[in-house]
Formats: structure tokens, sequence, C-alpha cells
């Protein structure tokens, strides 16, 4: 029934707003719910009429189709954002289990009721429903909780469906940095289905310090350290190590033996995650100001590269590529002659073995190019908890923009094995 699923995700809420911590695993479930969310416009939490358009949200999509496949020939299936990410997981997926088929379900399409009974459930309960919820979110200062909460409700309720009817046992679970990625794998436990999540090889303070799950499956070294150290957030029955999500799509020469790249044509690789850009277009953001910092390291390469007559590359985040004439634009404001920027229509890990050092605010690429045994520097300020304090990644990261000009010129001529020994990081790249 859906007011199970409601009572589940309001409850968990309601223990993390009012500090009650008796259920822990329900209350860490609360708090990821109240974590930053990507899926709504910024501003749906000062806006009168959020309420309104998530119910809106809601119907239109009760009617669409979805791209949901389940086999008869397996019990195991992925759970991901939508369904454009299919043929990755698949590959991804195949390299650990070579043997084995998987049903698949996605995110973006959870709204979709599995039949007509479960149709007009959900529409029966969203008529009634409305009403209250948007007469509460008036007096509320985040006006889209409570109805962000329901659609996720009727997501919860209808990926149970799904599951169980077509005798789902097994889960892998992507994309765990949805707010709701701890419930969904809690509801989903109690049905009896088996949850491995893969949480991307991005550290796992930045949205997973609370996870709930049977399985972790790490997709980089560092997260082992970070899983001891959210020990009392982490209900999770046991843990693997995997690699990155996307690592099986890198070239087959990144794949093989690195050690030896003895020339590269740049000196150092920015390679930006258009944070300048996400916050022109107003999107949500982290508290922890990343586009001045990226603008200031960029500033500060420049300056280093002038001094040094280092050869810099910037390589563009995706979001950047998709408005080449504003990023163009951008990008010309820092003149200099020592800085080209890479190709928009090329992947950008297609130049990791031109760069002998690369450095990033932190994007996802650093981390495949630590796994690859490449030498990388990433710059997190501002970031709590992370690195952690006895971690040796601390030896490869700026926590202060002035220490940028030490730390690459002294990686800068260290040796691809130097690089890995010298910073204790060799736990860090393949075996």
């Amino acid at each position: 029934m859906l007011l199970y699923y409601v009572y589940y995700l309001f409850y968990s809420n309601f223990l993390f707003k009012n500090d009650i911590k008796h259920n822990k695993v329900l209350y860490n479930c609360g708090k990821t719910l109240n974590q930053i969310t990507f899926r709504l416009p910024k501003n749906y939490d000062t806006n009168w009429l959020s309420s309104f358009f998530i119910f809106k949200h809601i119907f239109s999509n009760l009617f669409k189709k979805h791209n949901f496949e389940f086999r008869t020939d397996t019990h195991e299936a992925f759970y991901d954002a939508s369904y454009d990410s299919k043929e990755i997981r698949l590959n991804y997926l195949r390299n650990f289990n070579p043997e084995k088929n998987y049903s698949t379900v996605y995110k973006n399409e959870l709204l979709i009721p599995q039949n007509k009974i479960d149709l007009i459930k959900i529409l029966f309960v969203s008529i009634i429903i409305f009403p209250f919820i948007f007469m509460i979110s008036c007096f509320k200062k985040d006006k889209k909780q409570l109805s962000f909460l329901y659609q996720q409700s009727i997501e919860c309720f209808n990926i149970n469906k799904y599951l169980t009817s077509n005798h789902i046992k097994k889960l892998h679970f992507f994309s765990i940095f949805q707010t709701d990625a701890n419930i969904c794998a809690f509801l989903l436990m109690k049905n009896g289905i088996y949850i491995n999540k893969i949480p991307s090889e991005v550290p796992l303070f930045v949205y997973n310090s609370s996870i709930v799950s049977n399985c972790l499956s790490f997709c980089f070294g560092y997260q082992k350290e970070e899983f001891s150290y959210f020990k009392d957030t982490m209900f999770v029955n046991e843990t693997q190590m995997w690699s990155p999500e996307l690592i099986f799509n890198a070239p087959l020469r990144f794949l093989k033996d690195v050690k030896t790249i003895e020339y590269f044509n740049y000196d150092i690789g920015f390679y930006s995650s258009g944070n300048w850009l996400r916050k022109e277009l107003g999107d949500a953001e982290l508290d922890t100001n990343d586009a001045y910092n990226e603008q200031l390291i960029l500033t500060e390469l420049i300056k280093l590269c002038n001094k040094n007559n280092y050869k810099l590359r910037i390589y563009c985040h995706p979001i950047e590529k998709r408005k080449p004439e504003l990023t163009t634009k951008y990008y010309q404001k820092f003149n200099s002659s020592n800085f080209s920027i890479a190709p928009f229509d090329k992947p950008s890990i297609e130049e990791f073995d031109q760069v002998n050092i690369a450095i990033s605010l932190i994007s996802t690429l650093m981390f495949e190019r630590y796994y690859l045994g490449l030498k990388t520097i990433i710059a997190p300020i501002n970031y709590i908890n992370f690195p952690i304090s006895n971690s040796n990644f601390n030896n490869v990261c700026i926590k202060e923009v002035d220490q940028l000009e030490k730390i690459i010129n002294k990686n800068i001529k260290l040796t691809i094995n130097e690089f890995f020994e010298l910073n204790g990081i060799n736990n860090y790249r393949k075996g």
C-alpha cells in the first residue's frame, strides 16, 4: 500500500528533524532525505508554488511508458538515474560477473505505475493529500520538502512493486547520492531484496557519509579509509573492492602499464567542474564556495605557469562543452599564452597520458587518474572531513591556495612511481 511508504519517508524525516535517535537507521535515512538535491530547481526552496509544480510533475508522469526491462533468465537487476547509462552500467557489471544478465530500473521513470490498479491508488491518495501538503508547505521555510517527500514515497512504492512482482532478489544500486537512496534501500531490504550499492569513485563524505545497504562495493581505495572513519553511520553488512564506474570506457592503453611514460605534451592539466557556469545557471550547490575557489585555483595556476614557463591544458566539464560560446568567452578573460583548451568534441580522458600532473577542485576524473596510476593533485578548499586526518591522501591535496606552487613544483619533477611511492598512495592505483 502506498501509505506504508509515505509513512516511512515522513517518519524518518520526522526523526531527523526532531533529533530522535532511538532508531539509528531511520534517523540516518531522514538525515540523507534532508541533503541537497539536484533533481529540483534551487528556487523551489522558497517558491510558494513548489508543491503545485511537484504534484503537476507527478500527475504528468503517471500515464507515460517506461524503459524498464525485466528478464526471465535472471533474478538480478541494476538501478540507475536514467536509461541513458544502460550500456555503461551493463559493461561495468559484466566485468565483475561476465556470465550474468540483468533487469533494469531507472530513477527518472519511477513515477510510472506498474499497472492500472496502482495508477488508481496513486491518483486517489494524491488528490486527497495535495491540499493538506500545499497548505502546510506555505508555512514552512523549505516549501518543497513535503511535496518532494511524497513524490519520493511514490517512487519507493513503485520500485518495490516492480522488483518484487518480477522476482528480483538482488539489486545493484547506482547513483546512491540521491536523497532517498537510504530509505529506498531500507524498504527494499525489508522486502527481502539484497542491495549492493556502488558509490562511484567520489569520496563518500560528499553525499554518502551515511549508507544503508547489504553490501558496499568501493570504487576507489580511499573509500575504505572513509568507511572506517564514518563507521557509526554505515549500516552495511559487507564490503568489496571494485573499480571506478567508467574505467572500462577508458582507452585500452590506460588499462595496461602507464608507469614508464617519460614525455608529456603538457606540464599541468586543469580539470574543470564548471562551477562558474552552474552558479550562473542557478543550479543547487554545496556550501563550500566552489565557483570562487575553482576560479582562484585556475588564476594561481596561470600565474605559476607564466612564472615557470609551464604549459597548461584546460579540460572543460561536459556542462561547459554544452555552452561553447559562453565557455570560450569565460576562459578568454584569463589572458595568457601558456594555456590552451582541449577540444570540446573529445572526452577529457583521451589526453590523460599527455599531462604530467593534473589538478582539480574535486572531479570524478581525478580519481580515475589515481586508479590508472597518473600523477594527480586535488584542491578540496573549504571541504571538511576530506581528506580524513590520518590518511596519506593529504600528501596530494591542497587545502589552501598558497600551497599550490610548492606542491606542484615538488611533484612535477617526480616519476610516476616516485609520485605514488613517496606520497604513500600506491594502494589507490590498480594492481
